[in-house]
C-alpha cells in the first residue's frame, strides 16, 4: 500500500542517517523506519511521533514520516490514526493519489463505503499508478451496495488496465451471468 514515492523517501532518509550525523528528528524517522523494516509497528510509531513533534522537519520529511506512521498504524490494525495521518497528508499534497487510495483502504476497512467510494474516485481522478486496483476495489463496494451497473463498469475498467489479473475476470464473468 505504500506509495512508491513514499518508499522512496524512506529510503532516503535511510541513506541520510547512515552518510552522515542527522538532525536528532531524522535520526527518530530512521529509527521508526528501521522499526517497521523488523515489523515493530508500536515502536515505529512512537519514533515517527516524535520526529513529527520535533518541529525540524521540513514539510517533504513530515510528509515522509506521516506516511510512515499511517502505514504503522494500518499494520496495528489502528485504522482512524492512520486516517488522520492521512489527512494531515492531504493537507501537504492534495494532489496524491497514493494518498487517497490508503486513505480509502482504511475507510473500507472501517467499514465507511462512503468515504472509500469518496477516495477510490480521487485517487483514480488523480492518477494512481495501479489505478486498476483502485477502479476494482470501488467496483467491490458498489457491488456490496447492490449497484452492479457500477460493479461492472468499473470491473471493464479495471480490466482494460489489467488485462492478466484473473480476480478482475472472474468478478465480470459472475456480474455478467446474473440475471
Amino acid at each position: 500500500m505504500v506509495g512508491k514515492r513514499w518508499a522512496a523517501w524512506f529510503i532516503c532518509v535511510g541513506v541520510l542517517l547512515s552518510g552522515r550525523a542527522a538532525a536528532d528528528a531524522l535520526s527518530d524517522a530512521g529509527t521508526a523506519f528501521d522499526a517497521v523494516e523488523r515489523g515493530n509497528y508500536k515502536l515505529a510509531v512512537r519514533y515517527y511521533t516524535r520526529a513529527l513533534w520535533s518541529g525540524e522537519l521540513s514539510d517533504a520529511e513530515s510528509a515522509a514520516v506521516y506516511f510512515g506512521r499511517a502505514f504503522a498504524y494500518i499494520k496495528l490494525e489502528d485504522y482512524a490514526k492512520a486516517e488522520e495521518d492521512y489527512d494531515q497528508l492531504i493537507e501537504l499534497h492534495p494532489d496524491d493519489a497514493s494518498v487517497y487510495y490508503n486513505r480509502a483502504v482504511t475507510h473500507a476497512a472501517e467499514g465507511d463505503l462512503k468515504s472509500a467510494l469518496a477516495d477510490y474516485t480521487s485517487a483514480i481522478w488523480f492518477g494512481y499508478d495501479d489505478s486498476y486496483k483502485a477502479f476494482y476495489n470501488r467496483g467491490t463496494i458498489y457491488e456490496s451496495q447492490g449497484d452492479l451497473e457500477s460493479a461492472v463498469a468499473d470491473f471493464k475498467e479495471a480490466y482494460e488496465l489489467a488485462p492478466n489479473e484473473p480476480r478482475i475476470l472472474e468478478k465480470l464473468e459472475i456480474l455478467e451471468a446474473e440475471p
